[in-house]
């Protein structure tokens, strides 16, 4: 009677585990390839991601010997790939795309996009790496934590 108790407790612990095991496996696998298609972007400009983070569907990464910056995105659409040079660049900034919402009484800020916007020296127009949007994410998972570290190591590299 205890064996075939263990056994059905046993098959029923693996029905269980084994949908979090292959999650895990694609979550693992789909990183893996947004910082295999950065790298492969990186090569061909005389670069190598030495530092790099990876989130949903967009992965960003900078040389720091060459100091550029890189960014991958894929989305339905298209598949984004950016070089910024580092030496170009005046500043670098989180920007929030936000709008206003009324119900009844209360106004509430609803979040469109979150990017890093690259202010170059002399004048030219900035250049933006677009983290989140609204119209292809529903809700925020880490963009903006993302886009305040690099933000900061961006910074870190251009007083450098």
């Amino acid at each position: 009677m205890e064996i075939g108790v263990l056994i059905i407790t046993a098959i029923l612990v693996t029905i269980v585990i084994l949908p979090f095991i292959a999650m895990a496996r694609g979550s693992r696998k789909k990183q893996n390839d947004l910082y295999t298609h950065l790298e492969s972007f990186a090569v061909p400009h005389k670069g190598h991601v030495t530092e790099y983070d990876t989130l949903n569907n967009f992965a960003i990464g900078m040389d720091s010997q060459t100091k550029h910056v890189y960014f991958y995105k894929k989305t339905p659409k298209a598949e984004i790939h950016q070089d910024i040079d580092l030496g170009k660049i005046r500043s670098c900034s989180v920007e929030k795309k936000m709008h206003s919402t009324r119900n009844g009484k209360n106004t509430s800020e609803v979040l469109d996009g979150i990017r890093l916007a690259f202010s170059p020296a002399g004048g030219a127009l900035p250049e933006f790496f677009e983290l989140f949007d609204a119209d292809e994410n529903f809700q925020v998972s880490g963009e903006l934590d993302i886009a305040d570290k690099w933000r900061n190591k961006i910074q870190a590299a251009l007083v450098a």
